[in-house]
């Protein structure tokens, strides 16, 4: 399928600030020691991936 992807932006005029009526799609990264260590020595995004896979 080519058909360009349509992308909504809210708008500030709008009630309730443009979102009514939209949900959102989010992920939850349950914190662990060896993710809080990583991020304490700012890993890179392939390893922080590659442990929160590791701790399911």
């Amino acid at each position: 399928d080519e058909r360009p992807i349509r992308l909504y932006r809210p708008r500030a005029d709008a009630p309730g600030g443009g979102y009514r009526g939209r949900s959102a799609i989010t992920e939850l990264l349950v914190m662990n020691e060896e993710l809080r260590s990583l991020l304490m020595r700012h890993a890179d995004a392939s390893t922080l991936e590659e442990a929160a896979r590791r701790g399911g």
